[in-house]
């Protein structure tokens, strides 16, 4: 049912482009949505494979503003919220598709198109906590990821969240921008 939400969207959205862009964008946002779903689907499709196709779509979408802000890509995230609790779960996923972390909080809005979130995670092996904080505006969204323990280090997320229904996706690239 989700799916057939991105329809209308995308249609308004692209009222003024070309059949073929329009065609392009409800593409894209299909296929992203599928991505996602399949990420937390129940079956054997949550492999390396799968999470690194992921990385790749995340790193297609925000390569043009990581190179504008002078950042290295470093993984990607994806993850969403199902229903008005916000809660938030992520997961942080490397270029071959292995898993980092997953992290899980709350996102809350402080007005209707904006707001703000949080979650966090553990590597156990590692021995490390990781923390997200940031911010939304529409559907973009910005953060500090922060590694504490026996790696202390700092990361920027960058990308976007999709409003469904009372739920919604993320998808956001974990880059490096010394």
């Amino acid at each position: 049912m989700t799916r057939f939400a991105l329809i209308p969207l995308a249609l308004l959205a692209n009222a003024c482009a070309s059949a073929d862009e329009v065609q392009d964008s409800l593409t894209d946002a299909t296929e992203v949505q599928r991505d996602i779903d399949d990420t937390y689907a129940d079956s054997d499709r949550q492999s390396d494979d799968h999470r690194q196709h992921l990385y790749q779509r995340a790193r297609d979408m925000f390569a043009p503003t990581l190179q504008n802000q002078g950042c290295d890509m470093v993984g990607a995230l994806v993850g969403g919220w199902a229903d008005r609790s916000f809660r938030l779960k992520t997961d942080m996923v490397s270029q071959s598709g292995e898993l980092i972390v997953s992290l899980e909080g709350r996102m809350r809005y402080t007005t209707n198109s904006e707001g703000e979130f949080g979650s966090k995670g553990h590597i156990v092996k590692q021995k490390s906590t990781v923390f997200m904080e940031g911010d939304w505006v529409g559907d973009r969204i910005e953060a500090d990821l922060v590694f504490e323990g026996t790696n202390d280090d700092s990361f920027r997320v960058i990308g976007s969240k999709e409003q469904q229904g009372l739920g919604g996706e993320v998808i956001a690239v974990v880059a490096d921008c010394d």
